[in-house]
């Protein structure tokens, strides 16, 4: 278990989702304030796009930046003076429950769809007869489809650095999944990468060694490219959501924590903060 230190980075966030780190800024998405932020180096946070719950976020080759909007059920996407765009309406072509993103090399995005809306104790069921949740791939024209189906609350994602593997949060299911990735964006070969007992998998972050460090809600995990939990944090009396690699050397690990209810966060309440460590090991990958 990791003694490091916690440093404040953003004291007041509603729910934090998103966290990338991008041309020497952290961004996320402030989501029950319906904003996507950046934190400059000397700790300043700035509003770049105002929109409607976001979750997701990720970055096209062009320097675009990629939005999932819960509100709407879109994929939006950013120009830089500020404006943003529809990508992909989603939820007009039948997707429900448009979650969390992560991007390729090329542009292709992935987004999680929930497939479903969930109701109290759907965390604990039994999935084995299948599961709602979908991965959808969208291009920059906004051209989709489904990659992969039968999923438990999909969420949080990486791809390798070669682009040959996806991981996948299956926070239902508590665990994570990975795919092979084939040159042209398809998901093959399921398979359990690892189990996050006492944890519902959420938003991930990969490292040069192979190893993911994942919110788990309980706490913040290290899990090796075995499915092996080697290092983690926790933050006592708060859930832990998503996390990062970043800073100039990518090794100081940003951390999303919330202080929630689940029926004060459907009523859109809930205050957290992210916070950051220092870590040995630099990120790879994306994000």
């Amino acid at each position: 278990m990791s003694d490091r230190q916690l440093d404040v980075v953003v004291p007041d966030v509603s729910y934090a989702e998103g966290l990338r780190w991008h041309d020497g800024e952290l961004w996320y998405s402030d989501m029950l304030r319906d904003q996507v932020c950046t934190v400059s180096p000397s700790g300043k946070v700035h509003v770049r796009f105002s929109v409607d719950e976001p979750s997701g976020l990720g970055f096209l080759p062009d320097g675009r930046v990629a939005v999932v909007a819960r509100g709407p059920g879109s994929l939006l996407a950013g120009r830089p003076d500020g404006s943003l765009y529809t990508v992909c309406p989603l939820v007009a072509q039948g997707v429900i429950g448009v979650n969390d993103l992560v991007t390729d090399t090329a542009g292709r995005m992935y987004i999680g769809s929930l497939g479903a809306h969930y109701r109290p104790g759907d965390e604990t069921r039994d999935w084995t007869a299948g599961a709602p949740g979908r991965l959808l791939w969208v291009q920059p024209d906004g051209d989709w489809g489904v990659a992969v189906d039968d999923l438990a609350c999909p969420n949080g994602m990486v791809i390798s650095p070669d682009g040959a593997t996806l991981l996948v949060a299956e926070t239902f299911r508590h665990r994570i999944t990975a795919f092979d990735r084939a040159p042209d964006g398809s998901l093959t070969r399921p398979r359990v990468h690892a189990r996050t007992e006492g944890g519902s998998p959420d938003g991930m972050t990969l490292d040069v060694e192979g190893a993911v460090w994942v919110g788990t809600g309980a706490d913040f995990r290290r899990i090796d490219a075995s499915g092996r939990t080697i290092d983690r944090f926790e933050v006592h009396g708060l859930r832990c959501i998503a996390c990062c690699l970043g800073g100039d050397d990518l090794r100081t690990l940003y951390l999303a924590v919330v202080d929630m209810t689940l029926e004060g966060f459907a009523a859109g309440h809930a205050h957290g903060s992210i916070l950051a460590a220092r870590v040995d090991v630099p990120g790879a990958g994306s994000p």
